[in-house]
């Protein structure tokens, strides 16, 4: 319980630092996370985690790994049950680690999917984000 209000935490802190601009906290809050799920196991908040870990990869030009990372984050989202937001991890996964290889179409098709679930969880912030990125 106390790991997964840490990766919760964490998570907020990952998007805020993103919306603030805030790289180096953005990336120890990112790495903090991948450290945790290596030493704890993964939890539902680990997919978005792998995600975020995807993005990275894509911000140093490495978009296989990219690809690799939030598509494992994809997965890992999967096997949780439904009354959890998969809008934060379809957006990151969707703006940053499948571009490359998937079409606009395929893209658009991912974001209305995490548009629909954060509206219907009440997950407003990020069902507009995907929204935002589907335009």
């Amino acid at each position: 319980e106390k790991t997964i209000a840490t990766m919760r935490l964490l998570s907020a802190i990952t998007l805020n630092s993103s919306i603030l601009q805030k790289q180096d906290l953005l990336l120890m809050s990112i790495l903090k996370s991948v450290q945790i799920t290596i030493t704890h196991g993964r939890c539902v908040e680990t997919a978005f985690t792998l995600a975020c870990y995807g993005m990275l990869c894509a911000l140093v030009n490495n978009k296989k790994e990219a690809y690799r990372f939030g598509e494992l984050g994809r997965k890992i989202e999967n096997t949780y049950s439904s009354d959890v937001s998969v809008a934060p991890t379809i957006c990151v996964v969707a703006t940053f680690c499948l571009h490359w290889q998937e079409g606009p179409h395929e893209l658009r098709s991912i974001l209305l999917q995490g548009f629909r679930d954060g509206y219907e969880v009440g997950d407003v912030q990020w069902s507009i984000l995907n929204g935002v990125a589907m335009i």
